[in-house]
């Protein structure tokens, strides 16, 4: 016999039957489209509101001191519209710039530039909120979260936070 490995050969006339599973593995960008499919379906304006948020989170994932102008221009094209649509996008914001601690002054930059947008409010007709004031009823919410030692489960993620928060404002 030679040294190299033998392989089981299996005639090709027979077809092999593969099992097929019921939640089997799909790549992500095919699970996201159909999900972007599904919403589209059902209600519009909650897709709106999704491709929104994934305008901006794809927006922020990008930002970087060099392309800041650019970036700030396509969030002031974004349509935020709704009381809904400025409360996440603050959410997003602030997450974002209490995660990235090294890029904090940048997020600041974009708040500054967010800073006056208004929407009409939900609840009382004719008082409109702005960005500015949600995003400090988040930075506040957040202070009193790491107060009450809620935040987090261990204490490198609890003084994480707390630093990227503390950059942040």
């Amino acid at each position: 016999m030679t040294g190299g490995p033998r392989l089981f050969q299996q005639p090709f006339s027979e077809t092999v039957q593969l099992h097929q599973a019921e939640h089997a593995w799909k790549p992500s960008m095919k699970r996201l489209a159909k999900r972007s499919w599904d919403r589209r379906e059902e209600d519009p304006e909650k897709a709106r509101t999704q491709d929104l948020y994934g305008k901006m989170c794809s927006i922020l994932n990008k930002l970087t001191p060099e392309v800041f102008p650019l970036l700030v221009k396509q969030v002031s094209e974004l349509n935020i519209d709704t009381e809904e649509h400025l409360r996440g996008v603050a959410a997003i914001v602030h997450e974002k710039a209490i995660a990235e601690g090294k890029f904090a002054s940048i997020y600041v930059q974009l708040c500054h530039c967010l800073r006056e947008i208004n929407v009409p409010s939900k609840e009382s007709p004719g008082v409109a909120i702005n960005f500015r004031l949600v995003l400090l009823k988040l930075c506040q919410v957040e202070f009193q979260k790491l107060g009450e030692g809620t935040l987090a489960n261990s204490v490198k993620g609890h003084r994480q936070r707390s630093i990227g928060n503390i950059r942040f404002i």
